[in-house]
């Protein structure tokens, strides 16, 4: 999903947008050593955050990778789950009706 979401981020550069990735995953020590090395394969232009297990279960998500658009109010607006090829042009729908 990276390229879909690099994709998006390309698509809106100069925007009022701002992409997050969540880890809650990869958090301990043993996988936060193999970050750099991932990195090093994959053009992540967007921060990813590791966070604790809640966060997620307060999102509840249930699957991986789940998207979510939140609008400049706060609110989810989208949220969506696994990965398609398609996924930059769903998530470009929503954020454009969103910056009008």
């Amino acid at each position: 999903a990276i390229k879909e979401i690099e994709k998006t981020k390309e698509h809106y550069a100069g925007k009022p947008l701002r992409i997050i990735g969540i880890n809650s995953i990869n958090n301990n020590t043993k996988d936060i050593k193999k970050i750099p090395r991932f990195l090093s394969y994959n053009k992540v232009a967007y921060p990813i955050w590791l966070v604790d297990k809640k966060i997620t279960d307060q999102f509840s998500v249930t699957a991986w990778p789940t998207f979510y658009i939140i609008n400049p109010q706060g609110r989810v607006v989208y949220k969506s789950e696994g990965y398609a090829e398609t996924l930059s042009d769903e998530l470009n729908k929503i954020i454009d009706s969103l910056l009008k």
